[in-house]
Formats: C-alpha cells, sequence, structure tokens
C-alpha cells in the first residue's frame, strides 16, 4: 500500500523522475541530478521543480549537494515493476 498510495498521488512528470532515479540507483541508492535529468532528456535546470515537489512530498531526500535518493526502501524496485 504504501508504494502504491505514492505512485498514484504522483504526477506523471514525477513519475517520470522516480522512474528515471530508479533505473539509475543501484538498489534505490543516492544518484545525480544531472544524471536523472539526462535519462528524461532535460536540463538539471528544468528538472528543478519536479524535483522540489518530490522532496516536498517526502517522496525523495536530497543526501548531498546534487543528489536524490528515495525515502522509502524497496521503491526504487517497486517503481521498475511498473514499467513491465
Amino acid at each position: 500500500g504504501l508504494y502504491r498510495a505514492r505512485w498514484r498521488r504522483a504526477s506523471p512528470q514525477q513519475r517520470a523522475a522516480m522512474t528515471a532515479m530508479a533505473g539509475l540507483s543501484e538498489e534505490g541508492g543516492p544518484v545525480r541530478v544531472a544524471d536523472v535529468a539526462a535519462a528524461m532528456g532535460k536540463s538539471a535546470k528544468a528538472l528543478a521543480s519536479v524535483r522540489e515537489q518530490l522532496l516536498k512530498r517526502g517522496y525523495v531526500y536530497s543526501p548531498e549537494r546534487g543528489a536524490l535518493a528515495f525515502t522509502v526502501p524497496g521503491m526504487a524496485g517497486f517503481v521498475l515493476r511498473q514499467q513491465e
């Protein structure tokens, strides 16, 4: 329920960002924002508002400058399974 509820509440842009994060991360570990943006075909600047929304909703956190990670363990795997 926890994963599915977060996924359903996310906007299409937020889902796209989380999908890119999941594809880049190792077991939900931190990924660089620039890499997420590149995977989405956007600039890091263009991703800024989506990043901020994900942070405010508590879906991700920033463990260090320029990086993002999922707040809930296992979320990356759930996101990847949604793409199958």
